[in-house]
């Protein structure tokens, strides 16, 4: 698995956008699909160190921030159509917290310790991929 591959299979522009990604599955179908959550994880984790010199994988990782930001918004917003179909609400915002921890922590370059901070562990992580 390459970091850069997982990153442009869910940059719907990059030529590469795989309609089974984890941004495709979120938009399209209003489905979180942990398993691919946990290939775009694996891989911030691995360019995180890299991405300073790269603007375009920060581009790329900044729009499917943005846009998975913009659908846990409309998750919780009575006034839109967009709901996560398989989490309920209490998931959702655990979920958001790693979320947010993990994205914080690419821009930052500096990872947090998942381990230490979430009871569930990214199998690619524990792995040692």
């Amino acid at each position: 698995m390459d970091a850069y591959t997982v990153i442009a299979k869910n940059h719907p522009w990059s030529g590469s956008f795989d309609e089974a990604s984890f941004r495709a599955r979120l938009y399209e179908d209003a489905l979180w699909s942990q398993e691919e959550y946990w290939k775009v994880e694996w891989a911030l984790c691995q360019l995180v160190t890299t991405a300073g010199e790269d603007a375009e994988v920060r581009s790329r990782v900044f729009r499917l921030f943005s846009a998975t930001t913009n659908l846990f918004a409309a998750h919780f917003n009575p006034n839109d159509v967009f709901s996560i179909r398989n989490l309920d609400s209490n998931d959702i915002c655990e979920i958001i917290e790693r979320f947010h921890l993990v994205f914080e922590g690419f821009f930052s370059g500096e990872m947090p310790d998942l381990a230490e901070s979430f009871d569930e562990r990214n199998p690619l992580l524990s792995a040692g991929s």
